[in-house]
């Protein structure tokens, strides 16, 4: 303030000054301030700086009543006013938060951060009733693999990408492990390496070929996570993913898990549990640690997701929070929800993300019929650029949470909006309102989860 007040030549100047300052330095409530209570605590939570406390309930009401009444809590408590400014539950004024939505959701589909998912076939050796994919006979040609390394060039070189990530997808993507996986991965490592560019793999897979040769492997060629999924437990897994002269392959899954988890210290992997309101039962639990020692569990992220297919019961969720509580107990990290933190709807809206089909067929969502499209949304030229139809890759890239309801909705820097492909199709709906669990239940484990991994 002395710094403006020592030019000011005239009292109307010096007050006029004065007020200049008081409303840059007044401060409001953030409009995504999340405040929940449940037993003994108060939750504080900010999807939009990715801010969370927990505090005593008695203290968090108080607090909270301070706010709400606008009391002068820099008077009252200096402390926590501060804790509230430094962690922007309190911010100026002049703010416009909504703005600040849509410049980091800007900043975050023009990162050059390069994603690709490489989908070395569509065949899969299982058939899960809930699988949206053809699983049709097919491989990945020689000649796809050159194309996808001139794109690889292209990237590098013409785009400067900075950061390089290839997801293995299918179909079953480890069926072709000899022939696309590894070649292609040693190909694209070489590149990267000569112009510095930091490299990882990582896979959605069912595990059934990841054996001790691929395992030993998996260093060499940058893996550091996987996504697998469970069917519920043992039982009701084996009677989704089952083949000929397979025992279980539940059991085959985990000791595949347990053997990565062992060869490789820096590999970690998301357990996605996808569930019915009928497969999912506490057994599982006991199950999954039978397999998993509890040495490797702190790499090991259980994640519970309803098949699309199944309708909503929000009852069920107390039957979802004790089961994750269970594997909490045990050692296990758990991801209940965990809120988007990409300011991304989903990775399909980056401009440096696409998805290339074992046909070299180039396309964005793999959840949808793309995936057989005679006409590709993409194509990879012979200089390696990608040729969009109908300029398909700005349309993915449109924000989707330009809505009246999204934008007033407090929860938007933690979903961003609907998915992209269905915002091209001019749908509409709240995907909240999809899940079995509530908000605030999810918001609290969320947060739960971080402090026992800050201890941790």
């Amino acid at each position: 303030m002395n710094k403006i007040i020592k030019f000011a030549t005239t009292q109307r100047e010096v007050i006029t000054y004065y007020h200049i300052i008081v409303s840059l330095v007044y401060m409001k409530q953030s409009r995504y301030n999340h405040y929940i209570e449940n037993g003994d605590w108060s939750y504080w939570y900010n999807p939009l700086y990715n801010q969370f406390s927990r505090l005593p309930i008695e203290l968090g009401r108080k607090l909270n009543s301070f706010l709400d009444q606008h009391v002068d809590l820099g008077n009252v408590s200096p402390v926590f006013y501060q804790k509230l400014v430094d962690s922007n539950f309190l911010i100026e004024e002049d703010v416009d938060e909504i703005e600040l939505v849509r410049s980091y959701y800007q900043k975050a589909i023009e990162k050059k951060n390069a994603f690709l998912i490489i989908m070395p076939t569509l065949n899969c050796n299982y058939k899960c009733w809930y699988c949206i994919q053809d699983h049709i006979v097919s491989m990945m040609s020689n000649d796809t693999m050159e194309a996808i390394l001139r794109h690889v060039d292209y990237m590098i070189n013409v785009e400067k990408i900075e950061r390089f990530h290839i997801d293995w997808f299918g179909g079953e993507p480890f069926r072709f492990y000899n022939q696309v996986i590894k070649p292609l991965s040693k190909s694209i490592i070489a590149k990267c390496n000569e112009a510095g560019i930091p490299f990882k793999n990582s896979s959605t897979t069912n595990a059934y070929f990841l054996t001790d040769k691929v395992s030993k492997d998996l260093e060499e060629l940058k893996f550091s996570f996987f996504q697998i999924t469970l069917d519920g437990d043992k039982l009701n897994h084996g009677q989704v993913k089952f083949m000929e002269g397979l025992d279980s392959a539940f059991d085959r899954a985990l000791i595949n898990i347990e053997r990565i988890l062992e060869d490789n210290k820096d590999v970690t992997i998301l357990l996605r549990i996808n569930y019915t309101h009928k497969n999912l039962s506490s057994s599982i639990v006991e199950e999954v640690c039978c397999r998993i020692p509890l040495k490797y569990r702190d790499r090991v992220t259980i994640m519970p997701k309803k098949v699309w297919q199944e309708g909503v019961d929000k009852s069920f969720e107390s039957v979802l929070c004790n089961i994750m509580q269970e594997f909490t107990d045990k050692g296990f990290r758990v991801s209940l929800w965990s809120p988007i933190q990409s300011f991304m709807p989903c990775y399909v809206s980056s401009k440096y993300y696409k998805a290339i089909n074992f046909n070299g067929n180039v396309l964005k969502c793999t959840a949808c019929n793309d995936l057989y499209c005679s006409e590709p949304r993409g194509v990879i030229c012979h200089d390696g650029s990608i040729r969009w139809l109908d300029d398909f890759d700005k349309k993915t890239s449109e924000a989707s949470f330009e809505t009246e309801d999204c934008l007033e909705c407090k929860r938007l820097p933690a979903c961003m909006g609907i998915c992209p492909r269905d915002h091209i199709q001019k749908m509409k709906y709240c995907k909240y309102n999809n899940e079995d669990g509530h908000f605030e239940t999810s918001v609290i484990a969320y947060i739960e989860e971080q402090y026992r991994r800050m201890r941790d």
